[in-house]
């Protein structure tokens, strides 16, 4: 009987301990994916969403008749107001780090980088995440078509040499 009670006890410690290391290795897990999803994906997510809202921003551009950028300031405060929880600032620069437009309150200097424009077409992130008096934010970097201003026909069609309604 002592022989059965001492395998019992053996038995009951290794199970204790087996579930303990368990427990240990799911939580070492489950912080990982935590912080996985707060450094990776969360940033990532929000990149698309930037992405997704620049091309509403064009589209309202376009749908207000705005072909000049320095004219686009109130479209960016009417989007910052609706989106007030999600973007703190939105600025419009060009090639030259030149702002043209901004809304919002805008923190730091604006310097766009070498071969921005390669990055952007393999989908690379042009975001980071800095901390602003909100807590962090992802500043993010999405290319913005502007509509092109009616001009004389070019060579290809209407327009300023090519097709009427094509933006670059």
């Amino acid at each position: 009987m002592k022989s059965l009670r001492k395998y019992s006890q053996a038995g009951l410690v290794v199970s204790i301990v087996a579930g303990a290391a368990l427990a240990i290795l799911l939580c070492a897990q489950c912080l990982r994916t935590y912080l996985y999803v707060g450094r990776v994906l969360v940033p990532q997510e929000a990149g698309l969403e930037a992405e997704r809202y620049g091309g509403a921003l064009v589209t309202a551009a376009r749908t207000a008749g705005i072909t000049d950028p320095r004219a686009i300031s109130p479209v960016l405060e009417h989007a910052l107001e609706g989106a007030s929880e999600r973007v703190i600032w939105m600025r419009l620069v060009n090639q030259d780090s030149t702002i043209l437009a901004q809304a919002g309150t805008p923190q730091g200097e604006v310097k766009v980088p070498p071969r921005w424009w390669e990055r952007a077409e393999t989908r690379e992130s042009l975001g980071r995440v800095i901390d602003t008096p909100r807590g962090k934010a992802l500043v993010a970097m999405v290319p913005f078509r502007m509509p092109r201003p009616p001009g004389p026909p070019g060579p290809l069609g209407a327009g300023r040499g090519g097709p009427q309604g094509r933006s670059e």
